[in-house]
């Protein structure tokens, strides 16, 4: 909902399943394990960066959020 009111609002919004996150598998949850908070940070940081080259959007006007673990 809450990406749903940014996107109607004119923001780009990117919502990403970080490495651990769950439901996808044992190996893509099990990805973060002994370095939790490191390759997830990379996932997003990967994310923006493809937002930036694709000229969508520049490295001035960039939020990043998250909730539960992510926020």
């Amino acid at each position: 909902m809450r990406c749903q009111c940014l996107a109607e609002s004119s923001y780009v919004v990117l919502c990403l399943d970080n490495r651990g996150s769950a439901n996808r598998g044992v190996v893509f949850e099990s990805s973060i394990k002994h370095d939790m908070g490191h390759l997830e940070l990379d996932d997003q940081l990967d994310g923006v960066l493809h937002l930036i080259k694709q000229d969508i959007t520049d490295e001035i006007r960039v939020g990043i959020y998250g909730w539960s673990y992510g926020g």
